[in-house]
């Protein structure tokens, strides 16, 4: 999603992700507002008013990469 998209709640442009192991506190809070690299499964189906979703994340870094550790 862009700025404007979260601003005017434009949710149909967001995806919805579903990670396979959950993201601890601390990672949501370093990716929580920032562009990330996401690896995992995108499909159109059953995912509400978003344009699509991103099914068994497994990997997730900060974009532009920040440091060589990502999370998986």
């Amino acid at each position: 999603m862009h700025r404007e998209d979260s601003d005017f709640r434009l949710y149909q442009n967001g995806l919805k992700v579903e990670f396979e192991q959950k993201l601890t506190q601390e990672d949501e809070a370093r990716f929580n507002l920032q562009y990330v690299y996401l690896r995992g499964i995108f499909g159109t189906k059953d995912n509400g008013k978003m344009g699509g979703s991103i099914k068994q994340a497994k990997l997730v870094i900060l974009w532009p990469a920040r440091s060589s550790q990502p999370s998986k």
